[in-house]
């Protein structure tokens, strides 16, 4: 699926890019095969064979864009969102648009490449609102870098990754990257597909306070793309002490793979 090649970046975000993708385009790619899956718990090997990456080589970059809507309070505005990510080594940056009001426009980025987060909002692309980094979202940040690994399956395989089997339909599954390391547990249904991830992630509190809460994305839909079975709409939630709380509901509108920022 084609879509516009990151045009609508400006440029420090697109020297930011290339550089991640450079680094990304310089690992080995190599054939996921049975026999490279075989260790690899009997859901996660269900799961990789539904998404159809038996036979196929690991992908190495990814572009997709987005389209949603973003939650504050108990409202909901229209986002719009491009995403790169690279397998090897880990490392993704996000870049939305959420519409507050005809003439309001939020932009936000998250990243994570080197072992370093970094969340920042700005309104009206002037005006920052919020600019974290530190430990806190360099863990984050790798936590949702390794739920969006099921954008590009064939990163299942990767070295990084320690698994370990809980059931037939669960499979707890951690990351290993620049001396961080965070986990989660994927829970998968009869026909292979990955429906949530429970996690610990930190919340947001507020002037730059932070706390562990559990986070619940759930997939909605799968499609398949470029030969390939991905989640194409999705919902993320925190668990509060108050309920769930939903806060980003958006659908993939494009994706490509190997495909180098120009």
């Amino acid at each position: 699926m084609k879509h516009d090649n990151g045009h609508g970046l400006n440029r420090s975000i697109r020297d930011e890019v290339r550089n991640i993708l450079r680094k990304g385009q310089q690992a080995p790619s190599v054939r996921v095969t049975r026999d490279k899956i075989a260790a690899l718990p009997e859901p996660v090997q269900h799961y990789l064979e539904y998404c159809n990456v038996l036979g196929k080589m690991t992908v190495r970059t990814v572009h997709l864009t987005q389209t949603g809507s973003f939650r504050r309070g108990d409202k909901w505005f229209p986002l719009v969102a491009e995403q790169f990510f690279t397998a090897n080594p880990p490392a993704f940056l996000w870049h939305g648009r959420i519409q507050m009001a005809p003439l309001l426009r939020v932009t936000g980025g998250d990243s994570y490449h080197d072992g370093i987060g970094h969340l920042s909002m700005k309104l009206l692309s002037l005006f920052k609102v919020a600019d974290y980094r530190g430990s806190e979202l360099d863990r984050s940040e790798l936590l949702r870098y390794l739920l969006e690994m099921s954008w590009f399956p064939t990163a299942w395989v990767s070295d990084y990754l320690t698994w370990d089997e809980l059931d037939n339909h669960s499979a707890k599954v951690t990351i290993h990257d620049h001396g961080i390391e965070v986990s989660g547990t994927l829970h998968f249904n009869d026909e292979g597909q990955v429906t949530r991830l429970i996690a610990e992630r930190y919340y947001g509190e507020g002037h730059g306070k932070f706390t562990l809460k559990q986070w619940t994305p759930r997939v909605t839909e799968y499609r398949e793309l470029n030969g390939v079975r991905i989640p194409t709409s999705f919902e993320v939630l925190w668990n509060l002490e108050s309920g769930e709380y939903s806060y980003m509901r958006a659908q993939i509108t494009g994706i490509e793979y190997d495909s180098l920022l120009s």
